[in-house]
Order: structure tokens, then sequence, then C-alpha cells
């Protein structure tokens, strides 16, 4: 008797390998069988056979009235007589097979007609399970069926070398199941509840029919001849092929209720071959189509249905024409969720054409040109979507004909040379596509955020409603030196950009033309080839050309490239770029300038103190100015600058001879400034100094070089150096005078600072002059030190009178801006001095004022130390 564990075990197996395989469509099925076969086993196992349920006449056998009959066949019987009769009243039949048989008439009868009332009846034989295991050779020479299996229950197998010589038909009322491993010359199944077959992977089925109210599903890994018919009617199938089949399919589940959201499902695995035939047709409600494998046809691959998807992931020969299914549903087509045609991981080698009409949405999508070797025709349709991933070249404008809507969708797709009309909408989205001599014609076009249009040559998008731009147009990866970009309708920016190259010197740039009202917000953004934006641009440069346009429409978003300042302006109708001078930048430089002149200086006091002998010293200050440039014109912009210095030294060589001293020594300095939280300065310097000194008056004198580098951290960052080499000689007396026990130190000094700094600025224009970077600043003052009983208590003050030779300032189109316009500054410090640690360490520490008529005022501190060595 033929084992079910064998049946187990080979379904089992393979279903655990396809529920790890990619197609998870392919485990759905295998459920639904696996459910269908536990479902007949279950009811197998509730027959029990009756010993006496067979009567035998000759080589014919008979199951009684009432009765489950088993019958053996283990010897090879040759007759012209029914084998096994009909009989309406029997229970059940388990029929198996173990020899060669053969008659010119049924094998095994099924029903009889009968008629009453002028009406034929078809009587079922067998009130419960027909079971019929065949392990060789069925044969039928005559008319008529060879198996005709008819009960409420049939399960139908055909083992592994078995043969089945003539016709099997089925007709189950609530489960048909078939299993064949070997091979059926003609099967007709039909279920009018639900049903499973197998073809395993030997077998072969030459002439195939399936029907039936029921759902029904059908696994292929074998060969099936001469074509696939199956006609559900009001269920669905579910067909997996992973074999061959050879002929037409025509494959029909159209008369379900269109509120049935239950899938026919179609796959055909990466090893089925569909093959050798003229056409294919399937017709369904709800589709699951996938096709991982080969499907060839000479002529059309017909696909009817109303909503679901159309997977292409391997390779389909022949034109697919997507159709409306024939049920009477206009009233409701607008209801139906959309149909999705994948075709973008497989090959369709032929056209796509779209006929349905009426219904939401029809959408295609493809990522290449090869995914469709032919055209996509949606002149038949009405409503169809053209979705664009991945990338590619479009050349032909036939490539794609009478779409409703193209949808880019995350991808870069070129559109070379042709015209490409697209009957409704055009929406990019998340996507770079680009234009190339071509011109997109629509009713609605859509640049969504996050998605860049790139205009490579010049080009024209028309639409008859609107161009809604959200994201980007950009011209920058054009290889010509200027491209434009006409649009022809209304333009809409919501918070968009352009991004368009200019040359200053050449007074060229790309264009953008728009033929229609101009309204909402675009942001224009210059971009900088060759480093034209840092030169003088006298005359204005048109940049987009409206119809009409809101004074609001177009904002400029980066102005400022070194010391000009850009600005976009409506005249008329048209949109120029213009050109001034960028004030609070060349203020931010003559700020770096006058901190190079005036914050990084060296005095006799900073360096000297009561402490002898060679010392190592150091000078920290941190000085916060509000500057004013100003010009003849009522012109005054404030400049905050925040200024660090930090100097330390050593005293090389000190010789004392009488009461004079001789001192000399190396020091560096670094230095730190930030001027409007935009300008940055960091300066590095080196120096030597010389005093000489007794006990009534001293010269002082040192010589700097510095090197500082200047960042203003404007949109376009801008970066220059700098170089100081400045001197100094300064000559004071000094004396004491005692109150009580207290002892006033008094000095008077002049001083003279060199300085002159090179590379003043950036690039210069003709009508750009700086100047003041030669100064030489006079610096004549006293202090007092107040030298009190209380240990490191000595209060001081210090008076000086800064005078400075020339101003920093610049001359700009004949106009001359001063910074911090007076050259007189006053300076007032008060601290306390020589605050003795112990013998070895001494520290002092001022507060600094400054200040002058211009409305410069400058407040600090500083702080000193100096150490004894030995």
């Amino acid at each position: 008797m033929y084992r079910k564990g064998i049946f187990l075990f080979i379904f089992l197996t393979s279903f655990s390998i396809i529920s790890n395989s990619e197609q998870s469509t392919e485990k759905i099925v295998d459920e639904m069988i696996k459910k269908d076969f536990e479902k007949i086993e279950e009811i197998e196992k509730q027959i029990i056979y009756d010993e006496d349920g067979v009567e035998k006449t000759g080589d014919t056998f008979r199951v009684k009235d009432g009765k489950n009959g088993n019958i053996i066949i283990n010897e090879d019987i040759s007759s012209s007589e029914v084998i096994v009769n009909s009989n309406a009243n029997a229970n059940s039949l388990i029929f198996e097979n173990n020899a060669n048989i053969s008659s010119s008439k049924e094998i095994i009868l099924g029903g009889k007609e009968t008629f009453q009332k002028d009406k034929v009846i078809d009587e079922v034989h067998y009130r419960k399970l027909v079971y019929v295991i065949n392990n060789k050779e069925i044969t039928q020479k005559g008319e008529g069926s060879a198996l005709d299996l008819n009960a409420p229950y049939v399960h139908y197998v055909n083992s592994e070398n078995s043969v089945l010589k003539g016709s099997l038909g089925i007709g189950a009322e609530k489960l048909a199941f078939l299993d064949n491993y070997g091979m059926i010359e003609t099967l007709s199944f039909v279920s009018q509840n639900t049903g499973s077959i197998i073809n395993g992977k030997h077998g072969i089925i030459k002439n195939f029919k399936m029907a039936g109210a029921g759902d029904l599903s059908l696994k292929n890994e074998g060969t099936i001849n001469n074509g696939l018919f199956v006609d559900v009617n009001t269920a669905v199938s579910r067909i997996v092929n992973s074999g061959t089949i050879k002929g037409e399919l025509y494959i029909q589940n159209t008369d379900l209720d269109i509120n049935d959201d239950r899938e026919s499902i179609f796959l055909n695995t990466k090893t089925g071959v569909i093959k050798d035939a003229s056409a294919h047709m399937m017709s369904v409600l709800n589709m699951n189509f996938q096709n991982f494998g080969t499907i060839e046809t000479e002529n059309d691959f017909q696909l009817y249905a109303l909503r679901g998807k159309i997977d292409n992931n391997g390779k389909i020969k022949g034109n697919m024409i997507i159709e409306d299914p024939s049920s009477n549903i206009d009233d409701k087509k607008e209801e139906i969720s959309p149909l999705r045609v994948n075709l973008q991981n497989g090959v369709l080698e032929g056209n796509l054409l779209l006929s349905r009409k009426g219904f939401k949405e029809t959408i295609v999508t493809i990522k290449s040109m090869d995914n469709v070797t032919g055209e996509l025709d949606s002149t038949e349709g009405d409503n169809d979507t053209l979705r664009l991933i991945g990338e590619g070249k479009i050349t032909d404008s036939n490539k794609f004909k009478e779409f409703e809507k193209l949808h880019l969708d995350s991808s870069k797709w070129e559109f070379i040379n042709e015209e490409y009309k697209v009957n409704n909408e055009i929406l990019v989205e998340n996507s770079n596509p680009s234009i190339r001599k071509a011109k997109l014609k629509t009713k609605k076009f859509t640049n969504n955020e996050r998605s860049t249009i790139n205009v490579l040559e010049a080009s024209n998008i028309e639409v008859e409603d609107k161009f809604v731009n959200k994201g980007l147009i950009s011209f920058l990866n054009s290889k010509d030196n200027t491209s434009n970009l006409s649009i022809k309708g209304n333009y809409i920016g919501e918070n968009s950009k352009l991004l368009m190259r200019t040359y200053i010197d050449e007074l060229k740039s790309d264009k953008l033309k728009l033929d229609g009202s101009v309204n909402g917000s675009t942001g224009v953004e210059i971009s900088n080839p060759n480093s034209t934006l840092d030169k003088r641009m006298k005359n204005k440069l048109k940049l987009i050309e409206t119809k009409s346009s809101t004074k609001d429409a177009f904002t400029l978003l980066n102005s400022e490239y070194g010391i000009y300042k850009y600005g976009l302006n409506l005249e008329g109708n048209d949109w120029y770029l213009n050109q001034t001078y960028n004030m609070p930048i060349i203020g931010i430089i003559l700020n770096s300038t006058n901190n190079a002149r005036n914050e990084f200086n060296l005095t006799f006091n900073d360096h000297n103190e009561s402490i002898a002998n060679k010392k190592l010293w150091t000078k920290l200050s941190k000085i916060y100015s509000n500057n004013i440039l100003s010009g003849d014109n009522k012109f005054n912009l404030p400049i905050k600058s925040n200024t660090s210095n930090i100097f330390m030294g050593y005293d090389l060589v000190e010789s004392n001879i009488k009461d004079r001293t001789y001192k000399y020594g190396v020091f560096g300095n670094v230095g730190f400034d930030k001027a409007n939280n935009l300008g940055k300065t960091n300066a590095f310097g080196l120096g030597i100094y010389g005093t000489f000194k007794n006990n009534n008056w001293y010269v002082d004198s040192w010589l700097n070089y510095m090197y500082l580098k200047n960042r203003i951290a404007i949109k376009n960052e801008l970066r220059y150096i700098n170089h100081a080499l400045k001197a100094s000689l300064e000559i004071g007396t000094r004396g004491d005078m005692y109150i009580g026990k207290m002892r006033l130190h008094s000095s008077h000094y002049w001083q003279l600072i060199y300085s002159h700094i090179f590379n003043t600025g950036l690039k210069y224009d003709e009508d750009v002059k700086y100047f003041g970077n030669s100064n030489i600043k006079s610096r004549l003052g006293t202090n007092l030190t107040l030298f009190t009983h209380f240990k490191n208590i000595n209060p001081y003050l210090e008076f000086n009178w800064i005078y400075d030779t020339r101003l920093v300032g610049v001359r700009v189109e004949k106009e001359e801006y001063l910074y911090n316009n007076n050259k007189n500054t006053f300076e007032l410090k008060w601290g306390l001095r020589e605050m003795n640690v112990n013998d070895r360490l001494s520290m002092w520490v001022n507060i600094v004022h400054r200040f002058n008529e211009a409305g410069y005022r400058a407040n600090g501190a500083e702080f000193g130390v100096q150490y004894k060595l030995r």
C-alpha cells in the first residue's frame, strides 16, 4: 500500500527549503496545500474498512451498500469490463494498484446519469471518500475515463514511475487532493470546495484542466504538456511553478465579489519555465503574479486584473498586455486600489501595453532601460503612472507614450534631445533627474523636497497649469560654461533653491527664463567657478527673466564673497545680480590690521620689576573693545573686538655695574582676536629686547616679528595672512618720594613704536585702497606706585597719551573710511605692583581703560609674573 509517510517527508522537506527562500509567496501556497493534505489525511483515518465490504465477480469489483471497501490489485488484469463498478449507496473506497491493469472500459466507474422529471441528475457514487493509489500502470483502451472518481472527498496518488494511460476525472464536493510523481495522460480536476495538486519533480501531466467553485492550489515541480487550463469561477487559484509548462496558460478567476480581498496567486520560480505557446492569458480580480523564471510566448501575454501586483523578476519574452477583467463593475472602478506592475528586477523582451480604463491607477515601475526592451505604451489606458527608480538615459520619446503621470522616485534619470510628453503630471521625489537639450511637457510639474533637477544643456519645460518647485534646480553639472532653462507656464517656489554659475569678469551666467507668472519663495545661490565672485563687477547681470513676478519671489542666499556683497533686484519683470562693497567685512579686515599695530605691544614695566638677576617673565592681557569704522558720509559701523595676548620672555644676560644694569633677552608671544563673532585672528611672534637702567632713568627697546592668520567666517569663508614687523624705543626717568613710612615711586616716559603690516587685506581692485599699514605710535605717560607698609599692597596708577601718526583706513571708490577716527587715545591703568610671593616670585595686575573722542572704548585686564631662576 502507498505510504503517506513518504509524501509527508517529501512535502515537508520541500516546505522547509522554501520557507528559507526569497519567494515568501511559495510558502503561502505550501501552507494551503499542507492544510488540505492534513484534512484529507484526517478523513482517511476516520474510515474503518469492512472485511466483507467488497464483492467480486470475475475481474469486476463492487463495494457493497453502506460499506467501506478496500481493494488491492497485486496481479495483472486485462479485461473488457469495468474493473470497479459504481454503487451510489457505498460509503468509501480505497483502491491500491500494484500491477498492470488494462481494460477497454472504465477502470473505476464514477457516477451515472438518471432522469427525474426530464432533468438529468448526476448521482455521486461513494458517500464519503474515494482514495486511489497507483503504484504501477493503469491503461484504458476504449472510450470514457480510465478513472472517474466522485465523492465528497477524493485523494489520488500516482507514485513515482507509475503510469496512467487514459483520462483521470476527479470530482469532489468538499476536498480533492492529487499527488503525481509519475505520468498522467489526461487530468480533469474539479472541486466544488477546495482542492490541491502536487505534480512532483518527475511528474508528467500531458493534458491538464482544473476547475471548480472552491479555492484551488497547484504546485508543479515536474512537467505539464499541452498547456494549463484553470477556471475557478467564484474562487481563487494559487499556482506555483518551479518546473516546466509547455503550451498555453489560461487562468480565469473573475466571478468573485469585488470586495473579496483574496489573492489569485501565480508564482513562476527561478527554475520555472513556461514555453512553446502562441499566447497566454490570466484574468483575475485580485492579482498576485510573480515571475522569477522564464515565460515565453510567440505573441502576447494578456493579464486582466482589477488590483494587486504583477512582478517580473525574471524574463518574459513577448508583449505584455494589461487589461480590464470582464466583470461588470464600472460604477465602482474608482474605489479599487491601484494595480502595481513592477518590472524593475527583470526583463520584458517586448512591449508593455496598458489598456485599463476608469480605475484609480496602474503604476508601472522600472529602474533601467534594460527592464523593457520595447515600448511602454499607455495609449489605450487612461490613468497610468510610470514610476522611474534607479537610473538611466532616455533618448527616444517613443519609449513611453501617453502616460498620465511620470513619477521619478529616488532615481537619477537623464532626458536627452527629444520632447517627452506626460498627460497630467510629472512628480520628482527624492530624485536627481537631468535634462540635456530636452523638453518635458505636461499639465503640472512638481519638484519635491530633497530633489534636484540638473540642467546639463539648454532645455525646456512646458506646463499647462503650474510648475511647483520645492527642491533644487541646478546648473552646476553642465559641461558648458553657461546653460539656459526655459519654463513655459506659471512658476511657484515653495522654499526652493536655484544653483547658478556666474562669471563676474565676463559678465556671464546661467539663465532661468519663466514664461508665466512667478510667485512664492525661491532662494538663489550663485556659485564661484574660477573664483570670479571675489572680483569687481561694476555692471548688473541678468539671471532670471519672467513674464510677471512678485517682489519677493527670489532672494539671494549667499551674498558675501570677500569684500564684496551681492544683491538680487527686480527691475521690471527681470531679476538682476548687482554688487556692492561689504563694509562690515572690510571693517573686520581693518580690525586685524589695527590689532597687529596696537594690541600686541610691550612696555618697560611689563618685564622689569625689583627682582634682580636673570629671570623668566610673562604678561597676559584680555581687552574688550568697541571700535568704530566711520566715513565722510556719516557712515558709522560698530565693530566689537575681543583680544587675548600672552608674552613670555627670558633674560639671557644681565650685568650690574655699580648702579647701572644692562640686560638682554628674548621673548615669544601668541595672540587671539575675535571681531563681531565673524573675524578670527591667531597671532604668533618672536622678539628680542634690551634694557639699560640706573637709579634715575632707563632706556628700553625691543624688536618683534609676528605672523597673523586671519579668518572671516562668512558662508564663503575668507582667509588671509598678515606679517607684522615692530620696533620700540622707550626712554624714561624715575624717582622716589617718601610720605611718612610709605614710598611713592614715579616714572615718566616716552615710547615710540614703529610698525609695518605686510599683506594688508586681500586681493585689491582699483577702487579699494588700504592705508595705515605703516605707523609710528607715540606713548607719553607717567605711572605711580605707592609702596605701603602692608605686605604686597602696593597700589599702582598709570596715565598715557597715545598718538598715532597714521590711522588705519580704506579708500573705497574715492570715499575714505577710518578705523577709530582719531589719532589721540587716552589710557588709564590701575592695579597692584610687586606682589612678592617670596624672594624669587613676584606678580602684578592692572585694570585697563582706553578711549578717544571718535567713540572708541576699550576695557580689560593685565596680569604679569616674574620669576628669578637663581
